[in-house]
């Protein structure tokens, strides 16, 4: 990927270069997830960051709503020195690294939104939830998926099935 600049207020777009990681994605009226893995378990911390660009697009007119849905990562520190995930909802980049920072939703003033993640010290894996509105306000967080096997009923994480493994009693 090539890196993300800004001059004279002009964003330079985003392009895959990577096929390990990053993508221009086209967010829809639905949440989608994005999952972003990047380091791995005991990598000893580096000088330079492990990184991965997406690109969020969504129809003229519209704002892109992305929701930190999960973030885990070996540090979580005041500003996010090992690992985590920048977004440019708007004009400030922020940046995430911390569980406390999940269920936060962040809605952009434009159809576009650029996302960084990144790691130098063991592995990080970011998932985020986006979709784009038109009144530039968040929706209600989605409910995870009912289930219903053997009379038994059960909720799960969006993006998750339960699924009977034990065969018959």
């Amino acid at each position: 990927m090539r890196a993300l600049s800004a001059t004279r207020g002009e964003i330079i777009r985003i392009q895959p270069e990577s096929p390990k990681c990053g993508a221009t994605l086209q967010a829809s009226t639905s949440y989608q997830d994005l999952v972003s893995e990047i380091g791995y378990e005991r990598k000893p911390e580096e000088a330079d960051f492990e990184l991965c660009y997406y690109w969020i697009e969504s129809p003229k007119n519209t704002q892109i709503e992305v929701r930190i849905d999960g973030i885990s990562g070996t540090y979580a520190s005041g500003g996010c020195p090992f690992g985590g995930v920048e977004i440019k909802a708007t004009k400030t980049l922020c940046r995430f690294c911390a569980d406390e920072d999940e269920d936060l939703s962040l809605v952009s003033k434009t159809n576009r939104v650029p996302i960084m993640t990144f790691s130098r010290s063991g592995k990080t894996v970011i998932k985020l939830q986006y979709r784009y509105v038109t009144d530039g306000k968040p929706g209600p967080k989605p409910k995870p998926a009912v289930t219903q096997a053997a009379g038994y009923t059960f909720s799960t994480p969006p993006g998750f099935r339960c699924k009977d493994t034990m065969g018959p009693l």
